[in-house]
């Protein structure tokens, strides 16, 4: 699915990995490298090297994908 561009089951692929988490939704990758840390937002169709953040051109895209991973944070807390 992430390789090849098949389409995947899932509308939204979550990680968490020590301090950063992330969620990538179609086209569209966040990443927090730190829970104070800013997002920052990537268009994998473009830029699969991850070397421009979009998060200040595209605020719309960044702040309703960082809610949505904030949902999923608190679902994460609310099962321990």
């Amino acid at each position: 699915t992430l390789r090849d561009g098949a389409n995947s089951p899932h509308r939204n692929i979550y990680f968490q990995y020590r301090r950063t988490t992330g969620m990538r939704q179609s086209r569209w990758k966040i990443v927090r490298t730190s829970p104070e840390a800013p997002i920052e937002l990537y268009d994998l169709s473009v830029d699969f090297a991850e070397t421009t953040d979009l998060a200040g051109s595209q605020p719309q895209v960044a702040a309703r994908l960082a809610a949505e991973l904030s949902d999923w944070l608190a679902e994460l807390e609310s099962a321990d």
